[in-house]
């Protein structure tokens, strides 16, 4: 609190913006991806949306949570502001655009509420909420690719790249820092889960609907899974690890639109 009583930067801040770095890249890759490939009206529109709704979550916690009255009342204004930009910029959307490109919603939203499910319970960090999260915010790419006059088969294929990057790393991460830290981890499925993404980018290229850059940045997540969670790995600080990710949703990015 300030000294005139009203909530200081720090607690705007607190309430307004999510506090888990790793959830800003998830929302913005595939937003960039959708946009950088196929810029339209619309999908600027559903952008703004989604990432209204990803800011949206936060706050809205927050209120449900919050116990001052002062804390639940910044909160819900957030809140309300949030849910008034997603909500008019999804309506422009199917007013430029039409309902037909927000089919992949229907598959999306039920791996949303999965994870808030299990984020209103505060377990958001069970196997279940760290999956359907990476899957449900990809779909994004492919709303705005459909937007943008797409075939239906290109979109889905680049929710399929971006899940298939972002899914395993966050398991990745996880184990990485549990190794690190000495608590132990259980590898194998990470391997496992990198690579089932790359065996199915790779069929998706041979249908070609992707490029081979994406196959090789799959391929490269896949050896650095291997070796990252290996005896042999390298000492690494946690903020390096967090750009390294960023650093690889960047590449995947740019590969789907220019490689």
């Amino acid at each position: 609190m300030s000294e005139n009583g009203k909530p200081g930067r720090a607690a705007w801040k607190a309430i307004a913006l999510p506090a888990e770095h790793g959830s800003w890249g998830l929302t913005l890759e595939p937003i960039l991806a959708g946009m950088l490939t196929l810029p339209s009206w619309p999908g600027l529109l559903f952008s703004v949306a989604a990432f209204a709704a990803f800011l949206l979550r936060w706050p809205l916690r927050s209120y449900l949570l919050a116990r001052r009255q002062e804390r639940k009342r910044l909160a819900w204004q957030f809140s309300a502001g949030y849910g008034m930009v997603s909500l008019l910029a999804l309506l422009g959307t199917v007013w430029l655009g039409g309902w037909a490109p927000l089919i992949p919603l229907l598959i999306a939203i039920p791996f949303g509420l999965v994870f808030v499910y299990y984020d209103w319970r505060r377990v958001g960090r069970t196997w279940q909420a760290e999956l359907a999260a990476p899957i449900a915010f990809a779909g994004v790419v492919a709303v705005i690719l459909l937007l943008g006059d797409a075939e239906v088969g290109q979109a889905y294929a680049f929710w399929l790249a971006l899940a298939g990057r972002s899914a395993p790393s966050i398991f990745y991460v996880r184990a990485r820092l549990n190794l690190d830290k000495e608590r132990g981890a259980i590898v194998w499925p990470v391997h496992s889960l990198h690579l089932l993404a790359l065996i199915l980018v790779l069929v998706v290229r041979l249908a070609g609907y992707l490029n081979w850059a994406t196959v090789v940045i799959l391929s490269l997540l896949l050896l650095r899974s291997l070796w990252g969670l290996s005896p042999w790995r390298l000492a690494v600080s946690v903020p390096r690890i967090g750009v390294a990710e960023m650093v690889w949703g960047f590449l995947l990015v740019l590969a789907l639109a220019y490689g």
